[in-house]
């Protein structure tokens, strides 16, 4: 079975809302109560994209905090925006952010549900 299909009656995107001025940096990391996490990826001119992994799988996710809210879509497996957002939290990562093991841990957990 893949379990990385899309999920029935949930939104799935694979491209940025509005192109991003590279380089792609991580902005925000935190954990949230339910046990999902949020990130803010921020681009070269300061605009940042709302991201989260879901509470449940861990999957990579675009917009509100939270799968249920209305403007969140699943980040489609392999895509260039999934891509993106993991280069840049390997970057941080490298670079030895403060939150450094904590995004280790959920980038790790994410990327066992995806295909990079």
């Amino acid at each position: 079975m893949d379990d990385s299909s899309q999920i029935p009656g949930f939104r799935e995107m694979d491209d940025w809302p509005t192109s991003p001025v590279y380089p792609l940096s991580v902005a925000f990391f935190d954990a949230v109560r339910g046990g999902g996490h949020v990130l803010d990826i921020a681009d070269a001119d300061g605009t940042r994209f709302p991201f989260f992994f879901d509470r449940f799988l861990g999957r990579l996710c675009y917009g509100s905090r939270d799968e249920d809210s209305d403007d969140a879509a699943f980040v489609a497996n392999g895509s260039k925006l999934a891509s993106d957002v993991f280069d840049a939290c390997e970057s941080a990562i490298t670079s030895g952010a403060d939150d450094a093991d904590r995004i280790r841990a959920v980038i790790d957990r994410a990327l066992h549900w995806s295909q990079r």
